[in-house]
């Protein structure tokens, strides 16, 4: 146990103790009733040279300006060669203000003109769906990383969660399988959803480049399907709902994530039963960089109303890794550290064995 005492203190907790204690205990018994949820935003992979999500678009529109001869079948469709304007065209929406996800739109837009089969409306929607997510399955699935070992992904999967990502790559279900050596269960989008997943499961919010192109979620009318649904396309957050709803008492820890795009909360709220959640104990934390940069008049009051904010409006926690972002690596290993020694003592613990047989 000293050994373990020694490893745990190579990392300190700088701030947010007494939260970061509080967590502890929500994730280890999280992990043992298979509650405990991983949600990992773009943060995590950005070390490996993925993008983030305004680089993404950008370097989807620049393949796209120089990939549209690929989508043409002189045979079949409609355009024969490539218009210079819609080169011209592609060009000037890389350097247009308007909204990025609008321009993943118009983007899509242009390769359903490429992909366009006369008097074939089923064929032209089957090539552009063979065709779309070209530059996703290039770009995060076929193109080598820069580096292989992701420490983030390394530590966490060393408990048992469920682990939704908004990432496009793979990287998780790649450390799994390279590193972890578990049997997990892969959602590559919100279409394969079924019931009883497994406690290691990943699941791709946001769809993957092997995933179905109706659920990949990159432009503005996809978003708006996903997290703002009518009556008529509601099966999307059926799905989502019940994952989260096959869960006793849901424990969500968000990495990686800025938490600045409300859509991500506003589908955790969606997902909610009104009934079911009566009797669940759900709890959001997220995982920050404490910005030590601001003047030192300031720092603490704007962190201390943050912390407010967050935990008054949206119900989230806030729980500062530290100061740099590499201190997250060196946060996630020590975490798992305290999560095991807290798994021991439990086991170890005869007042916890006694509850255990009392059902409490």
């Amino acid at each position: 146990m000293d050994n373990h005492l020694n490893e745990e203190k190579k990392y300190e907790i700088k701030y947010s103790k007494t939260e970061y204690n509080q967590m502890i205990e929500v994730i280890s018994e999280a992990e043992s009733s298979n509650n405990l949820v991983f949600f990992i935003g773009a943060g995590v992979s950005i070390s490996q040279g993925y993008p983030n999500w305004n680089e993404y678009v950008d370097k989807l529109i620049k393949y796209w300006t120089f990939h549209l001869e690929d989508l043409i079948d002189e045979e079949i469709t409609t355009e024969k060669e490539v218009q210079r304007q819609d080169m011209l065209v592609l060009d000037q929406l890389l350097e247009n203000r308007m909204d990025k996800k609008r321009k993943v739109d118009l983007v899509h837009h242009m390769i359903r003109k490429y992909t366009k089969i006369s008097g074939d409306k089923v064929g032209s929607t089957k090539r552009f769906n063979e065709n779309v997510l070209n530059f996703e399955r290039f770009y995060f699935k076929d193109l080598p990383v820069c580096i292989e070992k992701n420490e983030i992904l390394f530590h966490l999967l060393n408990l048992n969660a469920t682990y939704i990502t908004t990432n496009y790559d793979l990287e998780i279900e790649n450390h799994f399988q390279k590193y972890a050596k578990k049997d997990i269960e892969i959602l590559k989008d919100l279409s394969e959803v079924s019931s009883n997943l497994k406690a290691n499961s990943v699941i791709h919010l946001h769809g993957s480049p092997d995933g179905n192109p109706d659920y990949f979620i990159s432009s503005a009318s996809s978003y708006t399907n996903l997290y703002y649904p009518n009556d008529e396309n509601r099966e999307v957050l059926r799905n989502f709902k019940q994952i989260i709803q096959d869960k006793s008492d849901p424990k969500i820890i968000f990495i990686g994530c800025s938490m600045e795009e409300d859509e991500v909360l506003s589908i955790l709220r969606l997902a909610h039963d009104v009934e079911k959640d009566q009797r669940k104990e759900m709890q959001y934390y997220a995982l920050l960089k404490y910005d030590n940069h601001l003047n030192p008049q300031i720092k603490e009051p704007h962190h201390s109303h943050f912390e407010d904010y967050m935990q008054t409006v949206k119900g989230v926690t806030v729980v500062w890794y530290g100061d740099e972002f590499s201190d997250l690596p060196k946060f996630c290993e020590r975490l798992v550290t305290d999560v095991s020694l807290k798994r021991e003592d439990n086991i170890s613990n005869p007042e916890s064995d006694w509850r255990i047989l009392n059902g409490e």
